[in-house]
């Protein structure tokens, strides 16, 4: 369960690197949209794990793990390349409102539920305590897009070296140790 929960978590910074970037740039993000893309990750997730739970019993464990290893490994030295490079968040505020509407917040949900998607995937053949993984990613979107609207000044960068140092861990765990 701890995995699930560190996974769930490092995922879900990513969240708080968006939300920091948007109110670096002055764009709130209402709660309806907070709310919405909570919801549009869990349930991606939920889909990316109850789709990969079932093969689980035709696929070897030890393949999810090689494949669910890379995988991870892949997005966390993405993240990392990314803060390196300094690529800014794309900006899905389309219509320069200075707000995210929830259709703004949809496209905004779906190209984050990428990362948790392939990390739910990642997780099967792991124990009946991965049905939790959607629920905690959905949960803490929520919480990190508050808190990095709240508290933006100058983490953003950290967190997303964090978020991926911590999936590049998972991923070297999965493959070489469990």
């Amino acid at each position: 369960m701890g995995v699930i929960c560190l996974l769930a978590l490092s995922v879900s910074l990513d969240t708080l690197g968006i939300s920091m970037a948007y109110a670096m740039k002055g764009v709130s993000i209402p709660w309806k949209t907070k709310y919405l893309i909570g919801i549009i990750n869990m349930v991606f997730t939920a889909l990316a794990v109850g789709f990969g739970y079932p093969l689980s019993h035709w696929i070897p464990s030890r393949w999810f793990r090689y494949v669910s290893g890379i995988l991870l490994m892949v997005i966390g030295a993405k993240t990392v390349i990314c803060v390196w490079q300094k690529k800014d968040t794309r900006d899905y505020d389309r219509d320069d409102s200075h707000s995210l509407d929830p259709m703004e917040g949809i496209a905004l949900a779906l190209s984050m539920s990428l990362d948790s998607m392939c990390a739910g995937l990642g997780l099967c053949g792991q124990s009946a305590g991965i049905y939790c993984f959607p629920v905690l990613t959905g949960f803490l979107s929520v919480i990190f897009l508050w808190v990095g609207t709240r508290f933006w000044f100058r983490i953003r960068a950290e967190a997303n070296l964090l978020s991926g140092g911590i999936l590049i861990l998972l991923g070297f765990f999965r493959f070489f140790i469990s």
